[in-house]
């Protein structure tokens, strides 16, 4: 800009200097050939205004000899009649009826002309006038090579000045031109950071003219910019922060069905990144049924509500996740710019309802078939039973169906209360003392079976843990009634207890029945039973293994299954060690 400034300043002033200096050499020259005119014609007219030969010839010869000038009388045939000075001896005259000047004065009374005189080898200015009678021209002449050499003279000094001027105008035009230019520079320089966020720079307010207007606009606008990005980083850093805390994933997408921004949520429900945002959706989730969804909302004009399932993985490792998707139009200026959806997984809910469902049942039904037993039996109790043993069987069926009945509450009732988190204060727990206890109140149990019931713990180690002993010996009751319950005579159950430096390890292994592979991942759910008339021919209520399980997990445990059909089944528990000098 500076150097464009300068160069259209220059080229102005180059021109503007030529320009005056042409216009006043033209000027001088002008001035002087009119003096010089204006002399000649009066002294003409002096001569011009003589009556008679002899007068004009004297006054010839006066002005002549006072001025300098050439003076020559020429009749109307063009024949020169008089010239003082006279010409040099052996000149001839010529005719001078074609000369410029004398032409002219013949015809309009005055003529004037300036050229190169051959006869006197010089530059001449003529001016030539009629006597009154018009019988003869006046021509006066004076040699203008001395004016027009000083008028050249004269010329070369005015370029000679203009051209000073003009270099100190050229320098002072460059400086100028800096002077505007370097805080427009300035201002430009400050507008690309303002452009590029950076908002620290001020520009200097000391010019007191538009620029300094400017200026302080500029100040103003970068001070007001400031306020306005930290409230909006402010703003976006809470939403961020809210979007980040939500439980439920949140998914925008544009009206190309890009995605603009998504949470940590959806991140995780979706199995995705960062690096999702400014991809296409499909390519980003691989989710036809999310990309329908997204295009039925932009479409629409009413916010939209479904559930959704979506697949991940394959084979055995394949799995599903149900989504409750409510989405929205962003609209911008009445035109739809892209959708919003809040993601709510809802896998789990779905698959609690149905152990919720699947519970009630299964209650209604064990609750049932006891009941009805009881009632029939005291329905024929009240007909009248004339054996007595008959009487005494039907009496004592409904006994055990009572017990089973007590029984099957009293573990919903501890179920429940497991799952309540209502948990004792942990205490230090001797796990072989609880082992030890299981076995002394269950041997009587193997005994009838003839069931080799063993326990074993690793002598280098101790085995305490941190819980509730009740609840431990519970689960270890649980494992073991189990494993005696569905061995065969004959066979073997066994507790094997280790520890070491963080946890305490028990297996409860029997030589059984077995699980099958498929049952073993339903094995912990409430009255779920794997042979159900074994079950309960064995008084079993089907919450057992379901106990056992929130006991674990509420001591931080883990438990895991591993059996194989015919050959037995083996219940690994490890827990959180505690040290005994905790105590």
């Amino acid at each position: 800009m500076k150097r464009r400034i300068f160069i259209g300043t220059a080229v102005i002033a180059v021109l503007m200097t030529f320009l005056v200096g042409y216009l006043a050499t033209m000027r001088i020259n002008n001035a002087s050939e009119h003096a010089v005119q204006q002399n000649l014609l009066t002294n003409a007219k002096i001569i011009a205004a003589e009556q008679d030969e002899a007068s004009m010839r004297h006054a010839a010869d006066i002005v002549a000899e006072a001025s300098g000038m050439n003076v020559t009388l020429i009749l109307k045939d063009g024949t020169v009649w008089y010239r003082q000075p006279a010409l040099a001896s052996g000149s001839p005259e010529q005719n001078h009826l074609e000369r410029e000047e004398v032409k002219q004065a013949f015809e309009t009374g005055v003529g004037i002309a300036q050229r190169h005189s051959t006869t006197m080898d010089r530059t001449m200015s003529y001016v030539a006038v009629t006597t009154e009678d018009g019988s003869m021209v006046v021509r006066m002449s004076i040699q203008v090579d001395d004016i027009l050499a000083a008028n050249r003279q004269t010329a070369w000094e005015i370029f000679f000045l203009l051209t000073v001027c003009l270099a100190g105008l050229l320098v002072l035009s460059w400086r100028m031109t800096t002077v505007i230019v370097s805080p427009i520079n300035e201002i430009t320089s400050v507008a690309k950071e303002y452009a590029d966020g950076q908002y620290g720079r001020k520009i200097r307010t000391d010019y007191r003219d538009e620029i300094g207007v400017l200026a302080h606009a500029f100040n103003s606008m970068s001070t007001a910019l400031v306020e306005t990005n930290e409230t909006l980083a402010a703003d976006n850093g809470k939403l961020q922060a809210i979007m980040e805390a939500m439980t439920n994933g949140v998914v925008a997408v544009d009206s190309d069905l890009k995605v603009i921004m998504t949470n940590s949520a959806a991140r995780q429900v979706l199995g995705i990144g960062w690096s999702a945002v400014g991809q296409s959706l499909f390519v980003a989730t691989g989710k036809q049924e999310l990309e329908s969804f997204f295009k039925r909302t932009l479409e629409g004009t009413n916010k939209i509500s479904e559930e959704i399932t979506l697949s991940y993985g394959f084979g055995v490792t394949r799995q599903k996740k149900i989504l409750r998707i409510r989405g929205s139009r962003l609209r911008q200026n009445g035109v739809t710019t892209g959708a919003v959806a809040v993601l709510e997984d809802i896998t789990e809910l779905k698959r609690l309802e149905n152990i919720r469902t699947e519970f009630a049942a299964n209650v209604s039904h064990e609750l049932k078939t006891p009941l009805t037993s009881i009632k029939g039996f005291v329905e024929t109790l009240e007909s009248g039973v004339d054996d007595p043993e008959h009487a005494k069987r039907f009496l004592h069926i409904i006994s055990s169906e009572t017990d089973r009945l007590t029984r099957l509450i009293s573990d919903i009732l501890y179920v429940s209360e497991l799952e309540s988190y209502r948990h004792s204060v942990p205490e230090i727990v001797d796990v072989l003392q609880k082992a030890s206890d299981v076995v002394e109140l269950l041997s009587k149990n193997a005994q009838k079976k003839h069931i080799d019931l063993t326990l074993e713990q690793d002598p280098h180690h101790s085995a305490f843990c941190m819980g509730d002993g009740d609840k431990v010996q519970q689960m270890l009751m649980n494992l073991v009634a189990n494993g005696i319950n569905y061995t065969p005579e004959g066979g073997q159950v066994k507790i094997q207890l280790s520890s070491d430096e963080k946890q305490v390890k028990i297996v409860v292994s029997d030589t059984g029945i077995g699980i099958a592979e498929k049952d073993i991942p339903r094995l912990f759910e409430r009255f779920y039973r794997v042979d159900k008339g074994r079950s309960r021919a064995t008084g079993g209520t089907g919450l057992g293994l379901a106990i056992v399980k929130h006991v674990v997990m509420s001591m931080k445990g883990d438990i895991q299954v591993k059996s194989e059909v015919g050959k037995g089944s083996s219940f690994i528990v490890t827990l959180p060690k505690a040290d005994k000098t905790e105590a």
